[in-house]
């Protein structure tokens, strides 16, 4: 057997194209901006984040057809709340990610699981990481630590702090982030200097 080609096919990527709704899209679109990543990076860390994520998958699994093992985790197909429709309720477009080929695979057994195209399966994972604000938040925060120093995570950290103990509104690294872009006239990739204006201004 040849174990070099075994290991290119296992990380060979395969082309995922699902269709999410406008909004969905849009709000995809201005994360690769502020964090300067290629939209079809950020679908699949998405997706990646979805399909290890258990409480997502036991979301999910309420709409099983069949059964599946994956993630060392069996799931019956009981259908508890009725199939899933075979597109998003709304006006969607298409949206394109690649994945390695064990990841598809993922996604794949998935699709089967619920009785859906692949791709529908991929925009149902999507839609699910988009709203868990712990996981975009992480990602903005490793963004950001990448492009900062450590004393200006922690001015900025401090900012966090006040502007939450004055504002009823929670600010998490994704709104801030979202703040620096909106206010702010230095563009984000220089984001040392965005994030310098920013704390003066709010200071």
């Amino acid at each position: 057997m040849n174990r070099g080609a075994t290991f290119r096919r296992k990380n060979r990527k395969r082309d995922l194209k699902p269709y999410i709704l406008i909004e969905l899209k849009d709000a995809i679109y201005r994360l690769s901006f502020l964090t300067y990543t290629p939209v079809k990076d950020i679908a699949e860390q998405l997706i990646l984040n979805s399909i290890q994520n258990k409480t997502i998958l036991d979301s999910l699994s309420r709409h099983f057809k069949r059964e599946i093992y994956l993630n060392n985790t069996w799931y019956s197909g009981h259908l508890i709340d009725g199939p899933i429709g075979k597109r998003a309720e709304g006006e969607c477009e298409r949206i394109t990610t690649r994945l390695r080929e064990d990841d598809y695979e993922d996604v794949r057994k998935l699709a089967y699981a619920l009785d859906c195209s692949t791709a529908r399966a991929g925009s149902l994972l999507i839609e699910a990481s988009m709203k868990d604000m712990n996981f975009i938040n992480s990602l903005i925060k490793q963004f950001m630590a990448q492009q900062l120093s450590e004393r200006e995570m922690r001015e900025l950290r401090d900012l966090m702090k006040f502007l939450n103990k004055q504002d009823s509104e929670h600010h998490s690294w994704a709104v801030i982030l979202s703040q620096i872009a909106d206010e702010v006239s230095v563009p984000l990739s220089r984001l040392r200097e965005a994030v310098a204006e920013f704390i003066k201004r709010k200071s």
